[in-house]
């Protein structure tokens, strides 16, 4: 099947009569003609200069100089006879837009098909199918689909819809918490550090490569200790195709004399399968002390879907409780007057899945 090539501004007019059987016609200037190659095909329209409500579609193949080799009555037109200084022009046609939709390349995937006329018929390629959301709340996993409400039922597992070509994963694990920290003595301080946020990023995967179905795995954010560090965020994985990390847990220095400052120097595992993009994490500020009553507990990481703790003052719990998914816990700074605390926790996981055809 010829393709269209198209041009702006191109118009002219005939240098000499053309009968209904020709197959040539010479115009009086060939500016702005395009070039023809072989399987291209150019739409023009002539026009009586008389009477111009009386038109012909043409389609050009070759173009000479002001020679065009010229396919007549096309869409529906007459081949008629035209006389010298009739009208020429280019123009966009309804069977030149009609061809040139049957294969489309549109953001996000191919629009193609037939487009018969009067009815439009059209096979969509990328478009977005469903949204899973996969979570954590204290142990248990759930799913919603398209926004609707979460359910444990087939939160552990991902299966396809039969239509998907292609997926977008993207996510992160779990936060790390702020470490716990021990009373001092008198005129010290005890500093934790805060803890990390998640590893985060996204993949894209065929439909070839999820199978049958994947196993999700959303834990929880990294459990705090009284008085010590706690342990690492949870990792979210994608059966073996896609792992997240979760946050480092903060450490702490107790019974030391101040100035002192501890900070989560310690960044997220990185993550494995993210073939888009991804991000290890740390935490935003160190705990400091001054001396044993200026002091301030540093900010747990953040994600893009996650705020971290803020930190607190002297023998307080966090200022702001971390929110979202993946954030990490604020540190804590002690002195003699305060008592045994533990860290703050940081907040779990997430993992989005979006289907498309």
């Amino acid at each position: 099947m010829a393709t269209f090539v198209f041009v702006n501004f191109c118009q002219t007019t005939l240098a000499s009569p053309a009968s209904s059987w020709a197959t040539s016609i010479t115009v009086a200037s060939g500016t702005g003609a395009p070039t023809i190659s072989a399987g291209q095909q150019w739409a023009i329209v002539l026009q009586s200069a008389a009477t111009p409500s009386v038109r012909e579609v043409v389609y050009v193949t070759a173009v000479s100089g002001t020679a065009f080799t010229v396919v007549r009555a096309q869409e529906g037109t007459t081949a008629l006879s035209w006389s010298a200084a009739d009208d020429v022009f280019a123009s966009n046609t309804a069977g030149q837009m009609a061809a040139e939709f049957q294969t489309v390349t549109a953001l996000g995937g191919d629009l193609s098909g037939t487009l018969p006329n009067p009815t439009v018929t059209r096979t969509y390629s990328g478009r977005l199918l469903n949204t899973l959301v996969y979570t954590n709340v204290s142990g248990t996993q759930y799913v919603s689909i398209n926004g609707g409400a979460t359910t444990t039922s087939g939160a552990g597992t991902y299966t396809p819809n039969a239509a998907m070509a292609t997926v977008r994963v993207y996510g992160c694990g779990g936060g790390g918490p702020g470490g716990g920290a021990t009373v001092p003595s008198g005129g010290n301080v005890s500093a934790s550090a805060a803890g990390g946020g998640a590893t985060f990023g996204e993949a894209i995967f065929t439909a070839a490569t999820i199978g049958s179905s994947q196993t999700v795995t959303i834990g929880q954010a990294g459990a705090p200790a009284s008085g010590a560090q706690g342990s690492t965020g949870g990792t979210t994985s994608l059966g073996t195709l896609l792992l997240f990390p979760g946050g480092t847990a903060g450490s702490p220095i107790n019974n030391v004399v101040p100035p002192t400052i501890e900070g989560n120097g310690v960044p997220s595992a990185a993550a494995t399968g993210a073939n888009v993009y991804s991000s290890q994490n740390r935490t935003n500020a160190a705990s400091q002390a001054i001396s044993n009553i200026s002091v301030i507990g540093g900010n747990g990481g953040d994600t893009p879907w996650g705020n971290g703790a803020l930190g607190n003052i002297a023998n307080t719990a966090a200022a702001y409780p971390a929110s979202g998914y993946g954030a990490g816990g604020a540190g804590i700074v002690l002195n003699d007057l305060g008592s045994l605390t533990t860290g703050n926790a940081g907040t779990n996981w997430v993992l989005f899945i979006e289907e498309y055809t």
